[in-house]
């Protein structure tokens, strides 16, 4: 799995080889690759697909420290806080590396990091309302618009990502 070159090749080797050892190899390529893009949303849901699909992998523990990062910088606290919960709750207890290269640390002490950060200064009330409604925020994603025509201010043409030439259609 290591040989492909992009998404789209380790997206083929997930699709034709879900339930070999290169299936789990590729989704974890892939959500490197991904992250690295800064396709953090994309990254963590490969992420929670590889842990889903591939419980017993030796990978899972930092699969799940990889998540608890991505969901907080991603705002997702509640998916944080449920992640790294999951983490510290791995016995015997597991090491994960230092995301800086730095050494590897104990999940339970890697996790007091996202632990300060995750449950500062919360009640229980208000991390179980939290928990509770935490499958009811959509993902959103961000979105830059031109001037429109109720503003009054004129027409501005803007940039769509969409395929360009003669497609019969208009962007």
């Amino acid at each position: 799995a290591r040989e492909a070159r992009s998404t789209t090749d380790y997206r083929r080797i997930v699709e034709y080889f879900p339930a070999s050892t290169v299936a789990a190899d590729a989704r974890w390529y892939l959500a490197a690759q991904l992250e690295r893009a800064e396709l953090r949303g994309d990254a963590l849901a490969e992420l929670q697909r590889f842990v889903r699909d591939h419980p017993k992998d030796k990978r899972v523990p930092e699969a799940l420290a990889r998540q608890t990062a991505l969901a907080e910088r991603l705002q997702r606290l509640a998916d944080a806080r449920q992640t790294l919960s999951a983490l510290t709750a791995i016995e015997p207890e597991p090491t994960i590396k230092g995301s800086d290269g730095g050494p590897a640390l104990g999940a339970r002490a890697w996790a007091k990091v996202y632990e300060e950060k995750l449950f500062k200064g919360l009640s229980a009330a208000a991390l179980q309302h939290a928990e509770a409604t935490a499958g009811l925020e959509p993902p959103l994603t961000r979105v830059y618009r031109g001037v429109t025509e109720l503003s009054q201010d004129g027409a501005e043409l803007i940039p769509v990502d969409a395929p360009s030439g003669n497609h019969e259609f208009f962007v």
